[in-house]
C-alpha cells in the first residue's frame, strides 16, 4: 500500500456537509415525536418518516450536488447517523445486489465478521 494511501474511518459529517452522495440518503429515515409536523394527504396522519423521491433518495438532497437541503432542520437520526457502524453500509460493501431491497434481505442472512469489516481507503490530497 502506498504511503500516501492509508484506511481510515470515514468523517461521515464532513461527508455529508461537503455532498457525498452516499448510502445513508437512501435509508428510511423515522422522524421522532417532536419532528413530526407534514400530514399525509391520504391518511390524514402526521407522517412518520421523511418521503423518498423515485429514485431512492431523499427528499432533501440535492440531485447534483448531494448536498442535503435541509441541513440545519435535519431530523436527530441524520444527525447522528454514522456510517462507519452501520451493519447495513456493511453489507452494501459486501453484497452483489442493486437495491435497498436486496440489502434487506441479506442483512437477515449475513453475518459479517469483525475481521470482515471493510475500512474506505483515505487518499491524502
Amino acid at each position: 500500500m502506498s504511503a500516501d494511501i492509508k484506511l481510515a474511518l470515514l468523517d461521515c459529517d464532513a461527508g455529508r456537509k461537503l455532498g457525498c452522495k452516499s448510502f445513508c440518503c437512501r435509508l428510511l429515515v423515522r422522524l421522532e415525536e417532536h419532528e413530526r409536523n407534514e400530514v399525509d394527504p391520504e391518511t390524514q396522519r402526521t407522517k412518520g418518516y421523511v418521503d423518498k423521491k423515485e429514485n431512492g433518495t431523499c427528499l432533501h438532497q440535492n440531485e447534483q450536488s448531494g448536498l442535503c437541503l435541509n441541513w440545519e432542520n435535519r431530523p436527530k437520526v441524520c444527525r447522528e447517523y454514522d456510517c462507519n457502524f452501520d451493519k447495513m453500509l456493511q453489507i452494501v460493501l459486501k453484497s452483489s445486489g442493486k437495491s435497498i431491497s436486496d440489502w434487506m434481505k441479506e442483512s437477515v442472512e449475513v453475518s459479517i465478521t469483525k475481521e470482515e469489516e471493510k475500512l474506505v481507503p483515505y487518499i491524502k490530497i
